[in-house]
């Protein structure tokens, strides 16, 4: 194998299939890339059984062939080098190792044999969507924010994704909290997308390779209920989802609520950070009182210290006290909400719903604490 290709390319089809690299610790071949030169580009695969993640490089191949090779040791080496200096990756028939050399730096790596590889195989019979990459990032973004981290309930840890209306339906909850938005899709298949769990992992990826899209880039998803597809130009993620069954969240999800509070997202925001900076780790419920076009938050720790903020607020319904986990909120604020932050409450013992006024796509329920 040889080939020469520039260090940026080199560097961007790493990174893209950087998130399914195996620790390599009990299977070395795991932690290894695969890398194989052809057709004037160099593809790259790598996988830790659970997930496979693949790209392709222009390149200039004189000879084709393949190799594995330690895909961090390589990593390392290319993040170094000028990045707009051009580097050859060879491999001789009588020495089993893998040459990188760019301008006067030269190194030489150890590698595997191609065959040893695993085969991750190809889906079954698949239901594809489109969607705009950059919206696909920020909606994996926002419900990331609920998955569940308790092993116990395995089938917690990730975002739950179904076809719904003209798009897709992403869910994610750890008991406290859920969020749950819906993602327009450019492009719906006849057949229904098979619902499947998507784990934290591949979640992650897929955030992250379609956070770098260009705009107005185009990514897919494709599944067939055991595992599931991203496509986004030259890179793919293959991932197993989560075999498990995901709760009927819609059971938790008030469709009335007798109370709607409404307030400006940042100063909520800034009345939040406060209590918890002042109550520090302790501070772990507040009160938030609902009364006289004002919306007061207090909260206390075990030390006797206190906080106490007054925010402006819009009530319709009659004045209420309710408590919550002053960090889940504090998370939930920026996931949900725009310039304003509306809270649907019954009484001060259910569950609220917070949503965007100026966005019906996406809402989130938090379980009160008592105060």
């Amino acid at each position: 194998m040889r080939l020469t290709l520039t260090v940026k390319d080199a560097s961007a089809a790493l990174n893209a299939v950087a998130g399914a690299v195996g620790s390599g610790t009990t299977i070395p071949i795991l932690g290894c890339v695969k890398l194989v030169a052809k057709d004037d580009a160099l593809a790259l695969t790598t996988s830790d059984l659970d997930a496979q993640a693949s790209t392709r490089a222009p390149a200039k191949v004189t000879r084709p062939g393949g190799v594995c090779a330690p895909f961090r040791a390589l990593a390392d080496i290319v993040r170094h080098l000028d990045k707009d200096a051009d580097m050859s990756l060879a491999v001789d028939d009588d020495k089993p190792s893998l040459r990188v050399v760019s301008g006067r730096s030269r190194f030489t790596l150890p590698t595997l044999p191609v065959e040893d590889f695993p085969d991750f195989g190809d889906l079954g019979e698949t239901v594809e969507l489109m969607f705009d990459a950059k919206a696909l990032a920020q909606t994996l973004e926002c419900v990331a924010v609920a998955i569940s981290t308790e092993e116990t309930r395995y089938y917690l840890n990730g975002i739950y994704l179904h076809a719904h209306e003209d798009g897709l339906r992403a869910v994610a909850t750890d008991g406290h909290r859920l969020i749950r938005r819906d993602l327009p899709s450019q492009e719906l298949s006849t057949k229904t997308f098979a619902a499947v769990i998507l784990p934290t992992a591949a979640v992650k990826d897929m955030r992250r390779l379609a956070a770098e899209a260009a705009k107005d880039e185009t990514a897919w998803l494709a599944s067939d209920g055991k595992r599931v597809a991203f496509t986004l130009s030259q890179a793919r993620l293959v991932s197993k989802v989560i075999d498990g069954t995901f709760p009927d969240y819609s059971r938790v999800i008030p469709e009335h609520g007798a109370i709607r509070a409404e307030v400006e997202t940042a100063a909520l925001a800034r009345a939040v950070t406060r209590a918890l900076i002042a109550c520090g780790k302790n501070a772990r419920s507040g009160a938030l009182d609902f009364a006289d076009a004002r919306l007061t938050l207090s909260a206390h720790d075990a030390d006797g210290i206190s906080a106490s903020d007054e925010i402006d607020a819009a009530l319709d319904g009659a004045p209420i006290r309710i408590g919550f986990n002053l960090r889940y909120l504090a998370e939930l604020i920026p996931a949900l909400a725009g310039e304003r932050l509306a809270l649907r409450m019954t009484d001060p013992q259910g569950p609220a719903v917070l949503f965007d006024p100026a966005d019906a796509t996406t809402l989130g329920v938090l379980m009160p604490l008592r105060v």
